[in-house]
This record gives structure tokens, C-alpha cells and sequence, in this order.
């Protein structure tokens, strides 16, 4: 079933993606509070 394998491939890039896409965010919120004591937007 070559169907099946391209499904669960997908699946884990879009996986890995999302994580990654949490780091990013995570990273420029805790970026913000830092940048944003000293500086207020």
C-alpha cells in the first residue's frame, strides 16, 4: 500500500512542523517578555 505510506509520512512531517512552529512561538513569547521589561511596545 503505497497510499498508506505517503498518509503516515505526511502525517509525521506535519507533525514535526507543528512542533516546530511551537518552538518558534514559545521562543519569540519568551524573547518578548525579556526584550519587553526593558522596553515597553
Amino acid at each position: 500500500m503505497v497510499d498508506f505510506r505517503i498518509a503516515e509520512f505526511l502525517e509525521e512531517f506535519v507533525k514535526r512542523v507543528f512542533y516546530s512552529l511551537e518552538y518558534v512561538r514559545i521562543g519569540v513569547v519568551y524573547l518578548g517578555r525579556k526584550t519587553g521589561e526593558k522596553k515597553r511596545i
